[in-house]
C-alpha cells in the first residue's frame, strides 16, 4: 500500500461504487471527506469546501466523482496537490471530458482508479478478508455494466455475486432502496418498445430508479438493448446501450446539464439542473434526425 498520510480522499458517498472507496478508504486510514450531495455532487456547490480542505493540513487531495474547475484551481494555487478521480463527460457550461487520461486512453472506473491510486494490491485485499474480483467487479459494473463483466470475463454467476454486492452496498447506504425497487418494478412492468429502444417511464416524484432499471434488465438479459429511462416524471432522461458516437451526437445536439457514462455508450440530462423541458419523445425524434443525417 501506498503511503497515504499526506493524503486527503474528497468523496461522495452517494451510489454503490463510491461507497465502496469509502469503505476501502476508512479501512487503509485516509483522512477524508464526504460529501452529502446526491447523484451529480459538483465540488463548486460543496459548502466552505476549500477552507474545509486547507484545514485538513495534508498536501494532496484526491477528488472522487465531483467536477469543479474553480475550485480544483483554487486548491492547487493554495499548494495542494490536486488528483482528479474521475471516468464521465459533462456537458453544458461545464463541458469537461473527464473520460481520457493525459496520454488520451481511456479511464477505467473510479473504483479501479482508486484501487491504483493508494497501492491497493489483490494481496492487501485478500488480507482484508476482501474478495479482488467481486471488488473490482463494482467498479467494472460502474463504468461498464454487465457488458464490461463479461468482456472481463466474469461467469453468470460471478455477475450474479458482484450485482449482489452492489444491492448489498446500496441498500445500507440509502434507506430508500427498496422503495426504489419496488417503484423500478412497476416501471419495468410498464415498458413500451419505441423505434427499437425499451422505453421505461417512472412517474415517482422522489425515487430514482434508473439504476435499478438497469439491474432489472441484467436480470430480464436486456442489458445490452438500447434503453431510454424517464426518470423521477421526467426529471432526467437517460439514453442506454448505445454507440459512443450517438452519445456524442446527444452531447452536441442537446443543450442543458448533459452528460455521459458507461464508457460513452450512455447518456443523461437532467431537466432540473439546466432547467430544461427535454421529453422522451422530443429525444426520440432528436435521435431519429441524428440516424437520418
Amino acid at each position: 500500500m501506498n503511503d497515504l498520510r499526506d493524503v486527503l480522499l474528497l468523496t461522495v458517498r452517494n451510489d454503490p461504487e463510491s461507497t465502496l472507496i469509502c469503505k476501502l478508504a476508512e479501512r487503509a486510514g485516509m483522512a477524508m471527506l464526504v460529501s452529502e450531495q446526491p447523484v451529480g455532487a459538483r465540488l463548486d456547490a460543496e459548502p466552505d469546501v476549500i477552507e474545509r480542505v486547507l484545514a485538513t493540513g495534508k498536501r494532496e487531495v484526491w477528488i472522487v466523482e465531483m467536477p469543479g474547475p474553480f475550485t480544483e484551481t483554487a486548491l492547487s494555487e493554495a499548494g495542494m496537490t490536486v488528483t482528479v478521480i474521475d471516468h464521465h463527460r459533462y456537458g453544458g457550461e461545464m463541458s469537461l471530458d473527464r473520460t481520457k487520461g493525459e496520454d488520451g486512453t481511456r479511464l477505467r472506473s473510479s473504483l479501479e482508479q482508486f484501487l491504483a491510486l493508494a497501492g491497493l494490491s489483490d494481496e492487501i485485499l485478500e488480507d482484508w478478508d476482501l474478495d479482488p474480483h467481486l471488488v473490482r467487479g463494482i467498479g467494472i459494473m460502474d463504468d461498464r455494466y454487465a457488458r464490461g463483466l463479461r468482456e472481463e470475463g466474469y461467469s453468470a454467476e460471478e455477475r450474479a455475486t458482484v450485482v449482489a454486492f452492489r444491492n448489498q452496498l446500496a441498500r445500507e447506504n440509502y434507506e430508500h432502496f427498496d422503495a426504489e425497487q419496488t417503484q423500478a418494478q412497476i416501471a419495468w412492468g410498464g415498458r413500451l418498445v419505441e423505434d427499437g429502444f425499451i422505453v421505461v417511464r417512472s412517474r415517482a416524484q422522489t425515487q430514482a430508479v434508473r439504476g435499478a432499471v438497469g439491474i432489472l434488465s441484467i436480470a430480464h438479459d436486456l442489458d445490452e438493448h438500447p434503453l431510454i429511462v424517464s426518470d423521477m416524471n421526467g426529471a432526467e432522461i437517460f439514453v442506454q446501450n448505445v454507440d459512443p458516437t450517438l452519445s456524442e451526437a446527444l452531447m452536441a445536439h442537446v443543450h442543458g446539464s448533459t452528460f455521459t457514462f458507461g464508457a460513452g455508450r450512455c447518456w443523461g440530462v437532467s431537466n432540473v439542473k439546466g432547467r430544461t423541458n427535454h421529453t422522451v419523445e422530443n429525444i426520440l425524434a432528436m435521435i431519429r434526425e441524428i440516424r437520418a443525417a
